[in-house]
């Protein structure tokens, strides 16, 4: 069976059990989404949308995002993770994605209303998008610096299996103009100009006509791109340029390599990111207490 027979097969089965609660979302690719309900109350639970890569089921899987009101921002990143993760080549899985949300969102439920908190969802009430993960509450728009800074990369940990080597590398951008020069700067740096594969994304946000600018570039990893703007995506990350560079050691990894892409990702965001951020903090908080202390003079 081909994948595009199989990617067919399973929208039809899934419209056959959930009728119009499946919906197109794109007319140029295969992107559905899939309104999920109580079986008893018939209260919204949420939404599961998915994006069908060219090369689902054989290769790799579909790309999730979760819209609930009934989660925090950490459980709709662990339960996309919990997804991802589930994936096995030649299955298909959209359904058991539904069946998985469905038993998270109904225990995250069943817990608030055991420690007291009420279930105020109501057909009429307005449904918050929760889709993004924790980076976003925590640290605003972007990453608190100014355009026009100097361009710093900074670098994560590689990481090597069988032989293939992955690192991620992030710098703060605040325009489209500054990405050309920006992998210009990190390309000065020989074995990573020389490196297989350097997948590109990019999320910035025009404050002055508020518009959110985001694209991606494979570099010959076939839909790794799309997979890496789907990550910042979901944690919601703007105004940030990333990197992933792999050195292809002669085996082939299958799907084990875009985990390897977003676990590189994902470590360095976690860990650096708070980093600098804190850091344009420190350094704004100190130029407000030296003018305060300069008006007192």
């Amino acid at each position: 069976m081909t994948n595009q027979i199989a990617q067919l097969e399973e929208l039809e089965m899934l419209k056959a059990i959930f009728g119009d609660a499946v919906r197109k979302l794109d007319s140029f690719s295969l992107a559905y989404s899939i309104e999920l309900f109580d079986e008893h109350s018939q209260n919204y639970f949420g939404t599961l949308k998915v994006r069908i890569p060219s090369t689902y089921p054989s290769e790799i899987g579909p790309i999730p995002e979760v819209v609930s009101p009934h989660l925090s921002q950490e459980d709709v990143f662990k339960v996309a993770d919990e997804m991802i993760s589930s994936f096995n080549p030649s299955e298909v899985v959209v359904y058991q994605w539904v069946d998985l949300l469905k038993e998270f969102i109904r225990s995250r439920v069943e817990a608030k209303n055991e420690n007291g908190q009420q279930n105020n969802e109501g057909p009429d009430e307005e449904k918050k998008d929760v889709s993004c993960s924790t980076l976003s509450s925590k640290h605003g728009e972007g990453l608190g610096c100014q355009a026009g800074t100097t361009l710093v990369w900074h670098h994560g940990e590689p990481i090597t299996d069988r032989k293939s080597t992955f690192q991620a590398h992030f710098v703060e951008v605040f325009s489209k103009d500054q990405v050309t020069p920006a992998m210009d700067k990190l390309k000065e740096n020989r074995k990573i100009a020389m490196a297989t594969h350097n997948i590109l994304a990019y999320r910035i946000y025009d404050a002055e006509k508020k518009v959110l600018m985001h694209d991606c570039d494979d570099d010959g990893e076939s839909s790794a791109g799309g997979q890496l703007g789907h990550l910042l995506e979901l944690m919601d990350i703007k105004n940030i340029l990333v990197v992933v560079s792999r050195w292809y050691g002669g085996i082939k990894l299958g799907p084990d390599r875009f985990k390897h892409i977003k676990n590189v990702t994902k470590i360095l965001l976690q860990n650096r990111y708070v980093g600098v951020e804190h850091q344009n903090e420190l350094a704004a908080d100190k130029k407000q207490k030296h003018k305060f202390q300069k008006q007192r003079k």
